[in-house]
């Protein structure tokens, strides 16, 4: 009996060292802030004695003046609440679970600066010690916007549009406008009154994006809207690119200055040129936007360019085209300057000479060059006319016309012109593939013929310009090889064989035997 007693002693001291030490305590923020016509949410949460159990919540608006309490809220007094609360206020939270979370619609200005505070059961405690205070805004700030992802053309880009509010049962709106791709839209309370609404919509990236503007407009419940923009910055290959030149038609041995240009982001950072020639296009060794080509061979001159950036390339749509031209040249030749007396002549006679190629450095020589008393001048007198012209007539000759397989044999590349052919480029064609050797000569000689070696081209010049041969295949003599097709059957004690093989440039597509055992 003693210890029963003893027992129950200690428990009402614990019972009553916890009853003392719970505590009346209430948590709401120190701010909330609206905009005009919106609403706001006040999260609002206490905690009471065990011995209490709290039924019924009201808020205050705290004032200066002593014994004056105006309600803000009341479900059992909603007739005492103030006129200008009265109708805007409900309750969200529960008491009994320690709920006082309060909410009030349709804000106004005059709601701007006011305090209030909540108030459990009528209950002792001092709420009016924790007040939160209310900010009502007239104008809607801008909403903040972000890209992720990589600006890359055909890669997923995110754009974002976020905007703090304080309603989350009426959150305002958001919009990008007319804007291609999916969307989606969260809103999460981050605590304090404070909720983000976030929108996000992903598309993919075009080249026709970079610089593109997207809006993003934020409309609050009250009628407040703003809108902010972000302006794409898209990455994205060469594209359009094009030649640009100041001369399509020149003459020869004139400079002309080229540009390669291009639409890309971020932009080309190297070029590359190309210049063709009888079908055969050749790299210039120029990797610059603009380049100068120096010395123009005659007739048409090719060029094609390539733009280069770090995500790829893209070739010019079209080629440019220069016209090389040979300068006109009048030759006039007039008669003897000196002559001697009792010789005739006619001041007035004049030569004609007419040239394929238009002439250039023309010289004449007179015979006799000072005729003498007694000697007759004639005005009909050979005169030798020297005329420099491009190469012509290009050919490829082979020695020895009928080389083996294994041996040697010497191309030489042949032409006419004046000055005699000084430059030489060779180019030998295999299948699709196009090689030029670095021989520069007149003549190639190629080591340990092969049946398939190709066909060759040389390119011949002077000073004056440069012409190409036809293209000239090699002929090469080998032995005859038996094809895998060839076979032997025996029918009737008679054996009868098909042979199939290449012979000396020509085939024979079936060569027959008839042997009898």
């Amino acid at each position: 009996m003693a210890f029963r007693k003893h027992h129950c002693f200690v428990l009402q001291v614990v019972w009553t060292a916890l009853a003392v030490g719970e505590k009346w305590s209430v948590s709401i923020p120190t701010e909330v802030s609206a905009f005009t016509g919106s609403c706001v949410v006040i999260p609002c949460s206490f905690t009471h004695p065990s011995y209490h159990k709290p039924h019924d919540v009201f808020w205050y608006l705290y004032s200066k003046i002593p014994s004056r309490y105006p309600l803000v809220y009341s479900r059992t007094q909603p007739q005492e609440v103030m006129e200008n609360f009265r109708g805007r206020t409900e309750l969200l939270g529960n008491a009994a679970d320690g709920n006082c979370t309060l909410k009030i619609n349709d804000m106004i200005a005059q709601d701007n600066g006011e305090t209030i505070y909540p108030w459990i059961d009528q209950a002792r405690f001092n709420f009016y010690q924790t007040v939160v205070t209310l900010v009502v805004k007239e104008t809607a700030a801008t909403p903040e916007m972000a890209v992720s992802g990589e600006q890359v053309e055909g890669r997923h880009v995110r754009v974002s549009c976020e905007v703090i509010h304080s309603c989350p049962a009426h959150p305002p709106s958001l919009s990008f406008g007319k804007q291609r791709g999916e969307s989606e839209v969260n809103n999460t309370d981050e605590g304090d009154g404070r909720w983000r609404l976030r929108s996000v919509f992903t598309f993919t990236a075009k080249a026709e994006d970079h610089g593109r503007a997207i809006g993003c407009e934020v409309m609050h419940p009250g009628g407040q809207s703003a809108t902010e923009k972000l302006v794409l910055n898209v990455s994205y290959s060469p594209r359009s690119v094009d030649i640009r030149g100041n001369l399509t038609v020149v003459r020869v041995h004139t400079d002309v200055s080229l540009t390669c240009t291009s639409d890309a982001n971020p932009p080309a950072s190297s070029f590359l040129w190309y210049s063709v020639k009888e079908g055969l296009s050749t790299a210039l060794k120029r990797t610059t936007k603009t380049i100068t080509v120096s010395r123009l061979n005659p007739g048409k001159n090719i060029f094609h360019c390539t733009a280069v950036n770090a995500l790829g390339t893209a070739n010019s749509s079209a080629a440019y085209e220069i016209i090389a031209e040979l300068p006109q040249t009048n030759v006039t030749i007039q008669s003897p300057v000196r002559w001697e007396m009792g010789e005739t002549t006619n001041s007035s006679a004049a030569y004609e000479i007419i040239a394929e190629s238009p002439p250039t450095n023309v010289t004449i020589s007179q015979s006799p060059v000072l005729p003498m008393v007694g000697e007759t001048a004639n005005s009909s007198a050979a005169y030798e006319i020297i005329a420099e012209s491009p190469p012509t007539n290009v050919t490829i000759s082979q020695s020895p016309e009928r080389p083996m397989v294994g041996e040697r044999v010497t191309l030489s590349c042949l032409g006419q012109g004046y000055p005699p052919l000084s430059s030489f480029r060779w180019y030998q064609m295999q299948g699709q593939h196009v090689i030029q050797h670095s021989e520069n000569t007149e003549h190639l000689r190629l080591m340990e013929l092969t049946r398939d070696i190709g066909s060759f081209r040389c390119f011949a010049g002077n000073a004056m310009g440069e012409a190409s041969s036809p293209v000239t295949t090699v002929n090469v003599e080998y032995a005859p090889i038996i094809l895998p097709s060839s076979s032997c059957s025996l029918v009737n004690d008679i054996i009868r064989c098909e042979c199939d093989c290449f012979v000396i440039l020509l085939m024979y597509n079936t060569f027959m035997q008839m042997f009898i055992l």
